[in-house]
């Protein structure tokens, strides 16, 4: 019982995760302030980064947390896996699943803000509101076979297994599946200037709000908080204008190897404009900057995680933390 409820909790948390505000995370880089540390780092998503000890913790991921976590008195030695590979949780597609689920419940929750129901059709307050309800119930039908599926990997009722094989060779592929962990390796020159090019992109695509552009720099799942500060800017009546990127320097604290990715995580320095600006203002106006300097650059530091898939492919912005 009590290993039921510690999955629904688990469950529970991560779609409280997946589908938290992001008010807090209007603007691109810490000169701008408010930022918040988020993505995903593998199975190291909610440790501590070395020679990194004022890197806030990552505060929204779609990464489950450990399950030693629900329980403090146990702390496992070694690293912990991430739950993707067995659940199919996985930080370069999990972003779909939490915007697909987050962009749902809230229109079925509180409508369109069009006037129309669901699927563009128009209803009356109640039919919509017996519509949306519907779909609820259908949503929870589908998290609970979702939770069956993925989450559910005990042994089922009714069902013995006395085979000795079998329990012979678990522990073996236990001792493979954490030897296939957090292997390190050394980052390459190349690496390094893609990582130097990725913040210089990611800062300009930001800077103009360029979602088509930013899809091709970031993960799913980090597209998806780019994509709510950004409308929650706009809704605001601001945008974040960002230009003249200057990458200071980038410094790999860590990097390493687990499945089918690889991982570096480096503290990024640049300086850039960074400010907010009025939508409703032409630049000339003399109350168009609504907060920050228009004229002066400033410096940021944060720690960013680059992911790519095992031995090649373009490296991907995975998760961003703040630095105190």
């Amino acid at each position: 019982m009590k290993n039921l409820i510690s999955r629904f909790l688990l469950v529970l948390a991560v779609l409280l995760l997946a589908l938290a505000p992001v008010d807090g995370f209007a603007r691109a880089g810490s000169t701008s302030g408010g930022s918040m540390s988020m993505g995903s780092r593998g199975s190291r998503t909610y440790q501590s980064v070395p020679s990194a000890p004022t890197a806030s913790p990552i505060q929204r991921s779609v990464t489950p947390p450990p399950s030693y976590q629900t329980n403090p008195s146990y702390a496992p030695s070694a690293p912990v896996a991430p739950a993707y590979p067995q659940s199919g949780w996985h930080p370069f597609w999990s972003g779909l699943a939490g915007g697909f689920l987050g962009g749902s419940l809230a229109h079925m929750l509180f409508g369109s803000s069009m006037g129309y129901g669901y699927g563009g059709m128009g209803f009356s307050p109640m039919g919509s509101m017996l519509g949306g309800l519907f779909q609820l119930l259908l949503m929870f039908g589908i998290g609970y076979w979702i939770y069956k599926v993925f989450f559910r990997n005990g042994p089922r009722a009714g069902r013995t297994y006395t085979s000795e094989p079998m329990f012979q060779t678990q522990p073996q592929m236990q001792t493979q599946s954490t030897a296939s962990i957090g292997a390190p390796f050394a980052p390459t020159g190349d690496d390094i200037s893609a990582f130097r090019d990725l913040l210089v992109n990611i800062q300009v695509a930001w800077g103009k709000a360029d979602l088509t552009h930013l899809r091709q720099y970031v993960t799913p799942e980090i597209l998806q908080y780019f994509n709510e500060a950004l409308s929650n800017n706009s809704s605001r009546g601001l945008a974040n204008i960002i230009r003249d990127v200057v990458v200071v320097s980038c410094d790999v604290l860590e990097a390493w190897t687990e499945y089918d990715l690889d991982y570096v995580t480096a503290r990024m320095k640049w300086s850039a404009v960074d400010f907010m600006a009025r939508l409703d203002r032409e630049p000339a106006a003399a109350d168009y900057v609504a907060s920050g300097d228009s004229q002066r650059a400033e410096g940021a530091e944060e720690i960013w995680t680059f992911a790519r898939a095992h031995g090649g492919g373009h490296w991907l912005l995975s998760a961003i933390q703040q630095v105190g």
